[in-house]
């Protein structure tokens, strides 16, 4: 059995009155079942060792500051956390959209379509990683960040609905379905999830990559990014849409 744990980077919104821009990172995080525990008990050491509360969630985007720390500590703790990813992920896949480009797409509408689209290129690459790896069991169990809120209470919903069509019909290179994945996605808030704090980095690392060019994080997150026979990056690991990767990976 296999955790995915789902997490994002950037918006995925769109105001119709505005172009969209810029970027949006979908990340998801394998983890074998039987080393949930192990992920738990060492994430919780990791943040008292950093004096922070087992119960707080120092996100990706959290300012270091907040904590009480200074750069140095701050980049430790990152360093930490990605060391961590490498000691436990079976494998991370990412999908990153260019915004403007996707709404240009007569399928993507709002910003559920973007996510939709997203999440579909991951099942995608996950299930292409599970048949070269000749892995037999399972099932693959979805867990998402939570996206409810007070005015869009029903987001969850909808993605929920959209994952359970996309296993029943496929997608559009994937016509037969996913018959790996569970049925039910399970949708819940990242701060009671240590896969899902994992997963926030993971998006974060990528989205950073991809906005401000910038290589700080993302070299630690690449060893244990999917990849092709010959190391390749772009399309195995890492899904950019639509179009060529504006930048080296």
């Amino acid at each position: 059995m296999y955790f995915v744990f789902v997490d994002e980077a950037g918006t995925p919104g769109y105001n119709k009155k505005k172009q969209p821009e810029g970027y949006f990172s979908l990340a998801g995080i394998i983890i074998k079942a039987e080393r949930i525990l192990e992920l738990e008990k060492k994430l919780r050491k990791l943040k008292r060792d950093f004096e922070i509360h087992p119960n707080d969630e120092f996100k990706w985007s959290s300012s270091y500051s907040e904590f009480g720390f200074d750069f140095k500590t701050f980049c430790e703790y990152r360093g930490e956390k990605f060391r961590l990813i490498n000691e436990i992920a079976e494998t991370v896949i990412v999908s990153v959209l260019d915004k403007a480009e996707s709404f240009k797409k007569d399928y993507i509408n709002d910003h559920c379509d973007l996510y939709q689209q997203a999440l579909y290129l991951m099942m995608e690459r996950i299930h292409n990683w599970r048949s070269d790896r000749g892995v037999t069991d399972g099932p693959f169990v979805f867990v998402i960040d939570s996206r409810k809120n007070a005015k869009e209470a029903n987001l969850d919903e909808k993605l929920g609905n959209a994952y359970r069509r996309a296993l029943r019909t496929g997608t559009y290179y994937y016509t037969t379905g996913f018959p790996a994945f569970s049925e039910t996605p399970y949708f819940t808030a990242s701060e009671s999830s240590s896969g899902l704090q994992l997963a926030d980095y993971c998006a974060g690392a990528v989205q950073q990559y991809f906005t401000k060019g910038t290589s700080d994080w993302y070299p630690m997150l690449r060893p244990k990014i999917r990849k092709s026979a010959d190391g390749k990056v772009s399309g195995f690991g890492i899904k950019f849409f639509p179009g060529r990767t504006p930048v080296e990976l």
